[in-house]
């Protein structure tokens, strides 16, 4: 994430911030990680993230592994 942002590559920033969101969910930290995916999705440009949209979804749904 930091390379990302370092070079302005916004996309990959926010995909960053959506793998981390699931992170946190994985880690039972699902309010905070449903947050950072809702704030990320938000900022993505219609139809640009569909590759990984439905693997993030999948692992929203997933929720936190006990």
């Amino acid at each position: 994430m930091d390379l990302s942002a370092r070079h302005a590559v916004e996309l990959w920033t926010l995909g960053g911030r959506c793998y981390g969101g699931v992170l946190l969910i994985k880690r039972d930290s699902i309010g905070a990680g449903l947050e950072l995916l809702r704030t990320a999705f938000a900022r993505v440009p219609q139809g640009a993230f569909t590759l990984f949209y439905t693997p993030i979804l999948a692992s929203m749904a997933e929720g936190p592994r006990s």
